[in-house]
């Protein structure tokens, strides 16, 4: 899986300088995490200091001098970083290079403080064109030798993968070891060397992005995935806006949270389509699973796309339920459509490599703002987790036992426990006259209420008021010696709100008698305006 070569080259007056070559060292921090520790000359190991840096900003630097006046034979020093590349994380960038100008990351380089030469360089090249992610490391000695060792790892073992690179040294024994980690794998070389480098006042330099801590991850960027994720929710389409025989429609977008060329459909964990024929229906979903772990190369002929094309047998205009999940490089998708009590259902499972630890940004509507060709859809419930966590899609509306939707009218039947009525015109399940619905179906005792067999006594209303509750409001009426407006109040204080029309206005002779007796109706919105006006 891993192979070290050891070159050893003769005495130069020059420092490793000469590795740069045509070489472009991408120097920012999205694609590597780092935690350093740093040990100087000591009598033994048991001090070793972990150094953690910020998680957004990813760069470090230290000053040490390397002394040859050492006391005891036993004095050494150690110092390493751990290393894990996962190119479509937010980490800021750190450096002048960008990250598409190279394929080759510095990870670490020790230099003369006063001078910048250099003396130590540790790097990873992703070459897309030969296929092959290497590790190199290359330094020039006290004797001014130059020395490179380069470890070759199988591209499938590198995205999200931690690596240890260490150095240790007992100058006075002149012994050098170097040593790679991976997962549970140590890879040991030694050199009769008294030091690495060839200055005694070096600035060691350290870049790269998230934090780790003994090979455990200490800290993820929120809103980061956990290695997986979930998505799910229900969608109606309630009509089709169509001027061309045959188009496709973009619903879900699912992508990294970047502008550029990281946004590309090849680094697209998942979008959902619909394409719209005479002939047939289709959905379409595209994924992507990586064959060699670089986010730079050209996507011109898409080589990591993913296309998958289900053809439907139901109409279009039906709630579909979604749920969507990646979870140990399985990528498992399941659409279903409901019609009354028919289900059909459609599944894709896709065995994938995609980057980890990505900021993922949720699109859905009309993604590609057709204004030609298009759907109106109705979303309700749409989730989205970017750990694995337990699904908490709801399957149907509280009220429902079965259903054909998400709503409470797409009920298609109700349990016997819950004593709902079935409304089968409205699709409805709802709670008995003498009970109120929080969930479930509730009644005055359930509620713990008590009826009172105290009788309520009403205040006896005087001439001109009618009984409303346990008060008195006026009636809308006018009385004078000349008429009597809404005479139905006047005649019946106790029962007329429950009835509350006026139909009759009284009209009263100058002598007393009833002149005229004339028919009307009044609102019950126009009554309370009028008792407003005669109060």
């Amino acid at each position: 899986m891993i192979a070290i070569s050891l070159n050893i080259d003769s005495k130069s007056n020059n420092s490793v300088g000469f590795l740069y070559g045509q070489l472009i060292f991408y120097s920012q921090s999205i694609d590597m995490l780092f935690a350093i520790f740093f040990l100087s000359l000591i009598a033994n190991f048991s001090s070793l200091q972990i150094r953690e840096m910020d998680s957004l900003y990813q760069y470090s630097q230290e000053s040490i001098v390397i002394s040859e006046k050492a006391p005891s034979i036993f004095n050494a020093f150690r110092y390493g970083l751990w290393s894990k590349y996962n190119p479509l994380t937010n980490i800021l960038q750190v450096g002048n290079v960008g990250m598409f100008d190279s394929d080759c990351f510095l990870l670490h380089s020790a230099v003369e403080e006063l001078s910048l030469a250099l003396n130590l360089i540790y790097y990873d090249c992703v070459d897309y064109s030969s296929k092959k992610v290497q590790k190199t490391i290359a330094f020039i000695d006290n004797d001014e030798v130059e020395h490179s060792f380069t470890i070759t790892i199988d591209p499938l073992e590198y995205e999200n993968v931690w690596y240890l690179f260490e150095i240790i040294q007992w100058p006075l024994l002149e012994r050098f070891e170097l040593r790679f980690i991976y997962k549970q794998e140590t890879f040991n070389r030694f050199l009769n060397i008294k030091k690495p480098f060839k200055d005694e006042n070096l600035k060691l330099i350290f870049g790269g992005g998230m934090i780790v801590t003994n090979s455990k991850i200490g800290i993820i960027t929120p809103g980061t995935n956990c290695n997986s994720f979930q998505l799910s929710g229900w969608l109606k389409i309630t009509d089709i806006i169509q001027n061309s025989d045959v188009f496709t429609y973009q619903l879900i977008a699912l992508t990294s949270n970047f502008q550029n060329q990281l946004a590309n459909k090849n680094l697209s964990p998942f979008t959902l389509s619909y394409k719209i024929s005479q002939i047939k229906n289709q959905i379409i979903v595209t994924t992507y699973s990586y064959t060699f772990p670089s986010a730079t190369i050209s996507f011109s002929d898409d080589p990591f796309l993913i296309t998958k094309e289900l053809d439907l047998t139901n109409t279009l205009l039906l709630w579909q339920k979604l749920q969507v999940q990646l979870l140990d490089d399985q990528l498992i998708i399941n659409v279903k459509f409901y019609e009354g009590h028919d289900i059909y259902e459609y599944n894709i499972q896709q065995q994938v490599n995609q980057f980890k630890c990505t900021q993922f940004k949720l699109q859905y509507g009309n993604i590609l703002q057709s204004t030609a060709n298009y759907f109106k859809i109705i979303v309700r419930n749409m989730g989205f987790n970017n750990c694995n966590a337990i699904d908490t899609l709801q399957i149907c509306h509280y009220s429902c036992e079965e259903c054909d939707g998400p709503t409470s009218n797409n009920c298609l039947s109700c349990s016997i426990e819950s004593q709902r009525i079935y409304l089968p015109d409205f699709k409805a399940c709802v709670c008995p006259f003498d009970t109120i619905d929080e969930k479930k179906c509730k009644s005055y005792t359930d509620l713990k209420f008590k009826v009172s067999d105290k009788r309520k006594v009403m205040p006896k209303c005087n001439y001109g008021y009618f009984e409303y509750e346990d008060s008195c409001l006026r009636c809308p009426t006018i009385i004078n010696d000349q008429f009597v407006i809404c005479l139905e109040c006047i005649q019946n204080p106790q029962g007329w709100s429950k009835n509350s029309q006026c139909e009759y206005d009284l009209y009263i002779s100058k002598n007393g008698e009833v002149a005229n007796q004339k028919w009307r109706v009044i609102t019950l919105q126009q009554m309370f305006k009028e008792i407003s006006f005669f109060g």
